[in-house]
């Protein structure tokens, strides 16, 4: 299973998580993308919420947005679900040349497709397609990707050697600008039904980090390979309990290593930082939010989408001496059917074994709504804006932490376009009173903009990913801003 709202195939769903779903006959044939022209600036207004949201004024929550500037856009067509996965090798030069790969994993009967280009800032040319040597259909490669210097690892968490499905593989290739050859393909080392091996990776020092979030009745775990493809070590999940989902999320620089858990302790959820010492990833601490809530009797209908906890480690990211963490089921101010899934990022500082919740961003619009109107909201028959799912997907740009509300800002049941929020660093933390709110300027119901590949792509500039874009037909777009 690939967990949240959707769900792939025709499994029996026990547990959920709310990465990006693979979608039953979201496929077609091939796609093609192809570069969109460069657009015009956008300018977007934003409401924000940080720290200890009940000591804020609504001053403080309630204010105009800066203007932040799209830049350029790339589409995919025929409903390959193009954005699934997106990753950026920046250039390590100024005003040189970066590479990033796109997943399509819907293309051509659902084996996939993951796309390369090669440019900047808003501006991108396709230079290469790569395909699995062995791809079969409903394998949906591409539905998570990683990239290094001269290496790019592409997911396909529904291949599998045997009759049991979505075991998982991971395919490497090297090469450079419009050349590149599959050099090794790493496959699911237990090889159960649902393992999902892939649904995540990263690059570390060395290192290809595989995330397979279905191992062991959902414990998960993190797999470790040489960049060559042999096994090096598998990262078993430290709470070793079945649902925590360990490995949905992961996020690697050098010789760090984040993993998200966000089934853990009842969906509250928990991440875990790992250093490399002699080779080998050991772990250093735990993260877990100050004001954490698991499901109960209370959280709604027990169905794929539907279990609420927090879900914290959804969605993680490393920065300079911080952790972003995605908690989009987390409630605001507190957990309550009014604003059940509304969602929260939290960010840490510090290094090593000590890490300190430094502060947490909460749902803009889910804190307005709640300033503006009177109680009553009840579960989901009158959810407010619950169910925005903010840190849905987080980022650093340089030191902005940037994180996504896909289902902002219609509620539960909604239109689901989707939006992003940007907040800077200032005197060492991150302010609401300068966040700002930022959206595509071609976005359409089903959007569901940013739920995939929020990625830093250089300087001050950002991609965002909608693989349902054209009003959830899973054309997929890749949007470029510059903050």
């Amino acid at each position: 299973m690939l967990g949240g709202r959707r769900v792939i195939g025709i499994l029996a769903v026990t547990v959920a998580t709310t990465a990006s779903m693979l979608i039953a006959g979201g496929a077609a044939s091939a796609a093609t993308p192809s570069a969109g022209s460069h657009l015009p600036l956008a300018s977007r207004a934003s409401t924000g919420a940080v720290g200890a949201p009940a000591a804020l004024s609504r001053a403080s929550r309630l204010h105009q947005a800066l203007t932040r500037g799209q830049v350029g856009e790339i589409n995919g067509s025929t409903g390959g679900g193009f954005g699934s996965g997106v990753a950026i090798q920046k250039s390590t030069t100024v005003g040189g040349t970066s590479t990033m790969v796109v997943g399509a994993p819907y293309d051509n009967s659902s084996v996939g497709a993951a796309y390369v280009y090669t440019g900047s800032g808003g501006s991108w040319t396709k230079v290469a397609t790569l395909t699995p040597s062995d791809g079969a259909a409903n394998d949906y490669f591409g539905y998570a990707v990683a990239i290094g210097q001269g290496d790019i690892v592409v997911g396909s968490p529904c291949h599998s050697l045997s009759a049991n499905y979505c075991t998982g593989a991971a395919y490497v290739f090297t090469g450079s600008g419009g050349s590149w050859t599959q050099t090794a393909e790493m496959n699911d080392p237990g090889q159960a039904a649902n393992d999902d091996f892939a649904v995540s990776l990263a690059l570390g020092s060395g290192s290809i980090l595989v995330g397979a979030l279905g191992e062991n009745s959902y414990a998960g775990a993190v797999f470790v390979y040489t960049l060559q493809g042999a096994q090096k070590a598998e990262l078993s999940d430290p709470a070793n309990t079945a649902n925590d989902l360990f490995g949905t999320s992961l996020a690697a620089s050098g010789v760090q290593l984040v993993a998200g858990a966000p089934g853990t302790a009842g969906h509250k959820g928990a991440v875990y930082y790992y250093s490399q010492v002699r080779g080998g990833w050991i772990e250093k601490a735990t993260l877990t939010a100050s004001n954490s809530a698991g499901c109960s009797s209370t959280c709604g209908n027990p169905n794929p989408g539907l279990i609420y906890g927090d879900y914290f480690g959804d969605s993680v990211a490393l920065g300079r001496g911080a952790i972003a963490v995605g908690a989009p089921y987390a409630s605001y101010p507190t957990p309550a059917p009014d604003s059940v899934g509304s969602g929260a990022t939290y960010v840490f500082t510090g290094s090593g074994s000590t890490w300190a919740q430094k502060v947490e961003l909460s749902d803009p619009t889910e804190d307005a709504a709640n300033a503006a109107s009177p109680p009553g909201c009840n579960g989901f028959s009158n959810p407010c804006n619950a169910l925005d799912e903010f840190g849905y997907q987080v980022a650093f740009v340089g030191t902005e932490v940037v994180t996504s509300a896909p289902y902002d800002a219609q509620g539960y049941p909604n239109n689901a376009t989707g939006a992003v929020f940007a907040y800077p660093n200032s005197g060492g933390t991150w302010s609401s009173s300068h966040s700002t709110k930022i959206v595509s300027n071609d976005g359409v119901a089903g959007d569901e903009f940013g739920s995939s590949g929020l990625v830093a792509a250089g300087g001050t500039t950002f991609a965002v990913a909608t693989p349902y874009s054209s009003g959830g037909a899973y054309n997929g777009s890749v949007y470029f801003f510059r903050l």
